[in-house]
């Protein structure tokens, strides 16, 4: 699937799911989004430890120069898996993040093998509350901003903080990604 839109309308979201379950399968998605609220939004999405949900294979990139911009928006949703996915936010506000983690009932969420660039001034990953990721490594967490991560109440200026702080990624790196274009 490939889902693009140049709209300057702020309040949409690429794809949002709610409530799904283990079933959750999201695969093989192109998302080019401008000024958007997230390219994929997760609300109670809640599977279990032995049937995980799986978002694995997509490129997303959210061009979103004011406001909220989110690649991932996650709420209060549970045993998800994050594979391979490559998303890129090449510009925008400090608020911007690839990967936004709220509710105080999001956890066992699993992220291996993804590229999360930040080139704006945001976050790779926002969360308030500890213990929501379970598992994460072998990434590719890129930003300029001088903050990798909000996490718990403790920014995280690069990858050594952020695993010192998280004791996660211990073979995950931080390399400017080169990519085709914005959306490839």
């Amino acid at each position: 699937n490939i889902l693009t839109t140049n709209s300057t309308y702020s309040g949409y979201e690429g794809i949002s799911l709610t409530s799904a379950g283990s079933s959750l399968i999201l695969t093989n998605n192109k998302i080019n989004l401008s000024s958007c609220q997230s390219a994929i939004s997760f609300t109670s999405c809640t599977a279990t430890g032995t049937t995980r949900g799986l978002i694995a294979n997509n490129f997303i990139t959210v061009n979103n120069s004011t406001g909220n911009g989110y690649g991932i928006y996650l709420y209060n949703s549970t045993y998800l898996n994050f594979y391979y996915n490559s998303i890129y936010i090449p510009a925008g506000s400090s608020s911007n993040s690839t990967f936004y983690i709220g509710g105080s009932a999001s956890n066992n969420l699993q992220l291996q093998n993804n590229i999360l660039t930040n080139s704006g001034s945001g976050y790779i990953i926002n969360s308030d509350y500890p213990n929501t990721i379970n598992m994460s490594d072998y990434n590719d967490f890129y930003t300029v901003s001088g903050y990798l991560a909000y996490w718990n109440g403790t920014y995280c200026t690069n990858l050594s903080s952020w695993q010192t702080k998280t004791s996660l990624d211990a073979h995950s790196v931080s390399i400017a990604p080169v990519f085709r274009s914005n959306s490839d």
